[in-house]
């Protein structure tokens, strides 16, 4: 492992740790700095996380639309990796903010 690919894990490793502490901006700072390496690097796997614990912060502050878009991306990732999990996740919350937007049925159909 290289030392890129360590320090992208220990930005992520930071900034869950900022994010239970709810250091939100402190926490989104280093998931950004964990993108671009993973960008960088061709982490797939490390970019889809970076983009859901994204996703959350900005959930956590309003801004739907944001967190929305960073879940369509975590879903295409997902899709490609097969990792199911993951989607799974992806879908959970795109759910929520369907409902939150009043869109029922869409979301009742991310969890069907």
């Amino acid at each position: 492992m290289g030392n890129k690919d360590s320090l992208q894990i220990s930005y992520g490793n930071q900034a869950v740790i900022l994010q239970d502490w709810g250091r939100l901006e402190e926490a989104l700072a280093l998931h950004k700095k964990e993108e671009a390496l993973c960008l960088e690097l061709g982490n797939k796997d490390g970019l889809q996380a970076s983009y859901s614990n994204q996703a959350l912060i900005l959930q956590a502050w309003g801004r739907l639309e944001e967190a929305f878009e960073l879940l369509g991306k975590v879903e295409a990732l997902c899709l490609e990796l097969g990792n199911k999990n993951g989607l799974q996740a992806s879908y959970g919350n795109q759910a929520v903010i369907l409902q939150d937007w009043g869109r029922l049925e869409e979301a009742f159909e991310l969890l069907g």
